[in-house]
């Protein structure tokens, strides 16, 4: 795995464990949604 993939799992994995706990431990969700908003963050041009 390169650098920016392991970044990219660190960033994803903090957000997930944050949001997770903030809406009560919905997992799915909260993966899909910060799979989302990373996309649009970083490859707009993918969507």
């Amino acid at each position: 795995m390169g650098d920016k993939t392991v970044r990219v799992r660190a960033d994803l994995h903090h957000i997930i464990k944050i949001e997770t706990a903030k809406n009560g431990g919905n997992v799915k969700e909260v993966m899909d949604q910060a799979l989302e908003e990373y996309i649009r963050k970083y490859l707009p041009d993918k969507l």
